[in-house]
Formats: structure tokens, sequence, C-alpha cells
């Protein structure tokens, strides 16, 4: 999972606007904005280790890349869960990529989708590409069932929140459903959407209460 410096700085100065941080952050900022990367590391590890969200997912990013260290997917998964679990989108997002992906964890394809559901609450394009990999999942069959009505609504939600490349993808697995199937699906996405994200797999609770009722 490659990133950009220069996204990867861009990263690191929002993350400022979101924790209040020590002068030290900005410290470490500066550091990488010269590509002085191992000094970006000794400046961040005992902010993360006070829990520093920013500074975890900083520290991640750049294990993960191997920014002026050596490459270490293990240390960068460590510091992306201690992020992700303090509730850092991006971090969900990437950590869930290492799950399924089976890089610095083994691979689990079931733990990588819990914090793509996660991040996929988020309102901003991470939100949109956790939706979007969710239908991704959905659509392989991806260490769950293959399921094109809930890749439909993964990928409908992903494109209403600004994914150009879900609009593509939703496009495609269209051309797969019935008409009973794509009603079924535009429904969910709409429930999906109007529960924050929550309720977007299988049947409303009302539908499963039906279908006590009904024998289905």
């Amino acid at each position: 999972m490659r990133r950009l410096v220069a996204a990867f700085v861009a990263t690191v100065i929002a993350t400022m606007a979101t924790e209040s941080l020590a002068q030290d952050f900005d410290d470490g900022v500066k550091a990488v904005q010269k590509g002085d990367f191992a000094t970006a590391v000794k400046i961040w590890t005992p902010l993360a280790e006070k829990g520093s969200r920013a500074a975890q997912f900083n520290l991640a990013v750049i294990y993960d890349d191997g920014m002026g260290i050596p490459e270490d997917n293990a240390e960068a998964a460590k510091w992306y869960r201690k992020a992700a679990e303090n509730g850092f989108p991006q971090a969900q997002l990437f950590l869930g990529n290492m799950y399924v992906e089976g890089e610095g964890v083994p691979e689990d394809n079931e733990e990588g989708l819990k914090w793509f559901r996660k991040a996929a609450k988020d309102k901003s394009a991470i939100g949109a590409d956790a939706q979007a990999r969710i239908g991704r999942i959905y659509e392989r069959g991806i260490g769950v069932e293959k399921d094109d009505v809930t890749a439909y609504v993964w990928f409908s939600v992903a494109a209403a929140n600004g994914s150009d490349e879900a609009t593509l993808e939703t496009q495609s697995v269209v051309k797969r459903l019935t008409s009973s199937q794509l009603a079924e699906a535009q429904q969910r996405s709409k429930r999906c959407m109007a529960s924050g994200y929550e309720d977007c797999e299988g049947k409303s609770t009302w539908d499963k209460i039906i279908d006590v009722f009904t024998g289905d």
C-alpha cells in the first residue's frame, strides 16, 4: 500500500486541525516537510504512546511505506490499530486494507470488513472509499457470500457520497440485477443512508418480523 509523500504531508497537516497537539507534533510536521522522516518518528513516537491518534496514524504511514526508515508492515499495523481504536477513520480504512491483503497481519477478510464498516460511517471521502471497498467485497465474494444486491447498496451510497469509481461499479452491478432485486437494492440503499450506514446489509428489522409471521 504505497502512499505518496506529498499526500502524506497534506494528511499530517490536516490532522493538526483535528486535535490539540503539542509543539512537538508541529516539529514532526516540519521534519516531514524536509523529508526527514527518521526525526519525525523520534518526535511522534512518545506522542503516539501517550495516545495521540494523529501521531499514531502518521507513524503507521511512515512504517507502512518505509519513509526514511526500513519498511515494517507489522509495526505499521500496530499503529494503524491504535489510531483506528481511537476512532481515526483513515486508520480504520488502512487497517482494513492490511487485513484483506494480509500485510503486517494474518489475512482476515472478516476483520478487514469490520474495520471498513467503521470507516464507512465517516462523512468524508474516506467514508466513501470504505463504502466502495465493502461493495467490492460483496461483489467478488471475498470472505463472504457473493451478493450483488448488497454490493449495489454499498456502491450506490459511495457514489452518492462522491466516489466516481463507485458510480461506474454501480452501473456494472445493476446489469446483473433483476427488476425485483434492483427495487430491493434501492430501498436498502435509502435505509442505509438514513441509518447513518448502520443498517446496510440484509433485511430491515420490520421485514424480518414479517418473515416470521409469513414463514419466509
